[in-house]
Formats: structure tokens, C-alpha cells, sequence
């Protein structure tokens, strides 16, 4: 039986120098699939083309608009991938994808708008930013974002003062209380279940 991969588990394989993956080490969907978004929007486009056929006001220039706005509401609802590799952490969208280099990291901030979020830039000057949630729903992309900031401090890329600590203390508290709330719920401690 041919298995696929768990989505954001670590691949085998060192096919770069230093034992590193050759394939990507993490990733991580966020929102609808990206199957569920294009039908999603392809459902949208259609009823708005019946609904105006139905009401016989469809016009050549009324079906263009509502294939913009079907377009315009895939590129809402399509879901953003965020990977990492042992040199990289990105993110992949519809428009547009961004990465920046672990190892050469110059800049982490974080963001306290609607959405948290932290942004990285690199000495190469790549910027991405990084929902927070994800990266503490996928362990495994904060603990390559983590590596990839100890490699950058070590080659002097990245100073103290770039780093804002509390955004990076509080993802580390999330993976932190994920990884014990599963290890308790495995172990069936969690919620009093231990007793008689």
C-alpha cells in the first residue's frame, strides 16, 4: 500500500550537504482546501449566472462581473500554504509567494493586529509574515523557524534587538500548552479521567 505523507511531517531523505531533507521539512494548509475553494467560488459564479439568466437580465457585461466576482471571491477564500525546508520558510498563495532565508534571518517582529502574526526579513531583503496560529497548530514549521533563528544569531545575522521576545515567547507557550494538552489527553490524565 502506497501511503502519502501526513501534510506537515517530516520527509526522509538527505539529498543536500549536511544531512539536511531535500524536500520540504514542514507544511501546513490554512483555511478551505484548495479543491473546497475553487468549487466553492465556482458554485458562487454559477448561481449568480442562473439567478440573473432566471430573472432574464444577462447581458454580456453582467456575466463578466460575475466572473470577476467569483474570482475575486476565490482569491479571498483560497488558502494560503505555508512550508519550511531546512534553508527556507514561506508561504505560497494565489497570487503571490514568499520565502525568506533561515540561516540569514535579520528581522522577527510580531504583529497584534486582527490576526497575529510574525514577520521575518532576511539579510537578502525577503520579507514574509507568518499567521501565529498556524505555526502553533504545525509544530514542526515553528521548530524549523526556531532552528533556522539559532543558525541566524550564530553567523550574527540576527541581534537581540531585531527579535521581539514576547511574540516569540508567546508562540512558544502555544506549541508549549499544545504539546502538553496531547501528551495528557494520550495518557488519559487529562480532565480528571485518572480518577476512580
Amino acid at each position: 500500500m502506497n501511503r502519502r505523507p501526513h501534510p506537515w511531517t517530516t520527509r526522509g531523505g538527505t539529498g543536500r550537504a549536511g544531512g539536511r531533507p531535500s524536500g520540504p521539512v514542514a507544511r501546513a494548509h490554512t483555511g478551505l482546501s484548495p479543491l473546497a475553494a475553487r468549487s466553492a467560488s465556482a458554485a458562487l459564479t454559477v448561481a449568480l449566472l442562473l439567478l440573473d439568466l432566471g430573472a432574464g437580465s444577462l447581458t454580456t457585461a453582467r456575466a463578466v462581473f460575475w466572473v470577476l466576482v467569483g474570482l475575486v471571491a476565490l482569491a479571498v477564500v483560497h488558502p494560503v500554504r505555508v512550508w519550511a525546508d531546512a534553508e527556507r520558510i514561506g508561504t505560497r498563495g494565489l497570487l503571490r509567494n514568499r520565502s525568506v532565508c533561515l540561516d540569514r534571518l535579520v528581522c522577527v517582529r510580531g504583529s497584534t493586529t486582527l490576526v497575529p502574526t510574525l514577520r521575518l526579513r532576511d539579510a537578502d531583503g525577503d520579507a514574509v509574515e507568518l499567521d501565529v496560529a498556524t505555526l502553533i497548530d504545525h509544530p514542526l514549521l515553528w521548530h524549523a523557524l526556531e532552528r533556522g533563528m539559532r543558525r541566524s544569531r550564530e553567523a550574527d545575522t540576527l541581534s537581540a534587538s531585531a527579535v521581539e521576545a514576547w511574540a516569540i515567547r508567546a508562540v512558544r507557550r502555544g506549541v508549549d500548552d499544545d504539546l502538553a494538552r496531547a501528551i495528557l489527553a494520550r495518557s488519559d490524565l487529562a480532565l480528571g479521567r485518572d480518577r476512580d
